[in-house]
């Protein structure tokens, strides 16, 4: 019994993995063929920072959010969870065992700066573009599971929220995504047929 239960989880494991990589690279085709639908909303960074961590798999790291008082940006809800997911993702898998993860965001004039902070191994400056490529893993020998398409799609999703995301260092070592969407304020939205 113990043996049959140990194989349906490695099963259950090994499916879900297959699940995620088929939705990824249907997701990069998409964005590399400009097929992204957006429904750009409102979008309250707090509950859909809640609902990426709920899909992700912590692997043992304490994940922190600080995100009170935060504005709302204008974002497709639905990408924005994924974006936050697999940055949130990303920084799991190349972190110490239980380090701290964390994700917090400020209003900046008319845009909001959402970050996933990490204490990894950092990025080195000269390879940070490398990061956003498809299929680029950073240090392949490292024995971190992934297809390199995290970062990537992230980075489509982004670009077509009309925002940005840029590497930086953490302070006292790691990794800081910086990810910058328009704040949902400052941008007005014409009605239909206009």
């Amino acid at each position: 019994d113990d043996v049959r239960d140990e194989l349906v989880a490695s099963i259950d494991q090994q499916a879900d993995r297959l699940s995620s990589l088929v939705s990824n690279l249907l997701t990069m085709s998409r964005i590399q063929s400009a097929a992204v639908r957006l429904d750009l909303v409102p979008t309250d960074v707090s509950d859909v920072a809640l609902s990426a961590l709920s899909l992700v798999d912590p692997r043992g790291h304490r994940i922190t959010t600080d995100l009170e008082g935060c504005p709302p940006v204008l974002a497709d809800p639905q990408l924005l969870e994924r974006v936050l997911g697999n940055l949130v993702d990303n920084a799991c898998k190349w972190s110490p065992p239980g380090s701290g993860v964390r994700i917090d965001a400020d209003g900046v004039g008319d845009s909001v700066v959402i970050r996933v902070v990490d204490s990894g191994p950092g990025i080195p400056r000269p390879r940070r573009a490398e990061a956003f490529v498809p299929f680029q893993r950073l240090g392949d020998s490292s024995g971190v599971e992934g297809t390199g398409l995290g970062l990537a799609i992230a980075a489509g999703f982004v670009e077509a929220m009309a925002g940005s995301i840029e590497i930086e260092d953490t302070p006292g070592g790691g990794t800081t995504m910086g990810l910058t969407l328009p704040a949902a304020a400052a941008v007005v939205v014409e009605p239909a047929g206009r």
